[in-house]
């Protein structure tokens, strides 16, 4: 059994696939204390809960049991929150290996993923199942509930989305700064979201090394600053060649 652990610890993959970029983000803003990760794919997350902070009082409601291909929009791949003071501020991100699987009204889907439309019912219009309360418990928000409770994420008034594609940049150790900034900007120019973000695998052990662009009303945002930074902090503890 030794030299299976052994060869399995000096082992390096050539592939990471999407479950790698999944991978990427949400460890990444797994450091974070500015934003929170309302839902993130495995590994690292769940496919079925999405977790939502209230502005006004920081509790946690949770969706769950979500759709996972509805009609004419996508469950989005990650999603992550920023409280902007009264603002709920939510980033959804759709994820792909390949730069190519791009399609240029990602945006518009993901935002439908919460927005809804005529023969979907979004996430937004759904009741909350389950809150957590000052103790860390979840509770159960039972169909008796005040609607304030169970609806309060319909009702709110300040939601503000934006919306973002991510994916491997190749060769998967690329540093060229100037080349990767060239698939993000295309990646902007070619689609409708707000950000664009990709990763590369570096050094002998494959540490993700993030990078990310967004188009000018996206750079504006609070959302971005928090990103930003977050991503700093974690490329800083890793040596790019």
């Amino acid at each position: 059994m030794t030299p299976s652990i052994d060869k399995l610890r000096e082992f390096t993959p050539k592939r990471h696939g999407e479950q790698g970029v999944d991978a990427a983000i949400h460890g990444a803003i797994e450091e974070s204390t500015e934003i929170h990760e309302v839902f993130c794919n495995p590994p690292g997350g769940s496919w079925t809960e999405f977790d939502i902070i209230h502005p006004s009082d920081g509790e946690i409601s949770q969706w769950d049991h979500i759709p996972r291909r509805p009609p004419r929009v996508k469950r989005p791949d990650q999603v992550f929150q920023y409280l902007d003071g009264d603002t709920l501020v939510l980033l959804t991100i759709e994820s792909k290996y390949d730069a190519s699987d791009l399609t240029s009204d990602i945006g518009s889907r993901l935002v439908g993923y919460f927005e809804g439309h005529e023969n979907y019912t979004g996430l937004r219009e759904r009741p909350c199942w389950h809150k957590k309360d000052s103790r860390g418990n979840w509770k159960v928000v039972s169909e008796e509930s005040p609607k304030e409770q169970r609806y309060w994420f319909r009702d709110y008034p300040n939601v503000e989305y934006w919306s973002g594609f991510m994916f491997a940049n190749s060769p998967l150790d690329m540093t060229d700064e100037n080349e990767i900034d060239a698939a993000l900007d295309s990646t902007l120019s070619d689609s409708d979201v707000d950000v664009a973000l990709s990763v590369s695998w570096v050094e002998e052990h494959q540490y993700p090394i993030l990078y990310a662009r967004g188009t000018d009303e996206f750079r504006k945002s609070a959302m971005s600053t928090a990103l930003r930074e977050s991503l700093d902090a974690h490329n800083s503890d890793i040596e790019i060649p």
